[in-house]
């Protein structure tokens, strides 16, 4: 993977790109670590889903930015809820007892701040 992407990066004209987005899992692996030495990162934007393990998994992204001076330009939070399509009620989801340990403390712990709650679209599933 890791050779595709440094030819990706290395050898497209970028020159008249003014922002270029790489959507990545979330990891500290051996990618996630190799991209900051092909191309200048100006900022990062994470985004994950509320679930405990999704969570677990974003939280270690913010130490390995900060390691190497990528700021985080602010988190998002992916499939917070769920629109009825009847009655327009927001339900959501991934419901969480202790929000505390959510992606809004998470965004404390890292100074930023969460930016945007995306819904959870049913597309294909009927009506509700």
């Amino acid at each position: 993977v890791m050779k595709a992407v440094e030819q990706l990066l290395r050898q497209v004209d970028w020159s008249d790109t003014d922002v270029l987005v790489i959507d990545m899992l979330p990891g500290t692996g051996d990618t996630h670590l190799s991209i900051p030495q092909f191309v200048p990162i100006s900022g990062a934007l994470l985004v994950s889903t509320p679930e405990d393990y999704a969570l677990a998994d974003a939280k270690k992204t913010p130490g390995m930015l900060q390691q190497r001076n990528i700021p985080i330009l602010g988190l998002v939070n992916n499939m917070s809820f769920f629109t009825w399509e009847k009655c327009h009620h927001q339900t959501r989801i991934f419901a969480r007892s202790d929000e505390a340990s959510g992606i809004e403390a998470m965004a404390h712990k890292f100074g930023t701040t969460v930016l945007r709650e995306l819904p959870l679209f049913a597309w294909g599933c009927g009506s509700f």
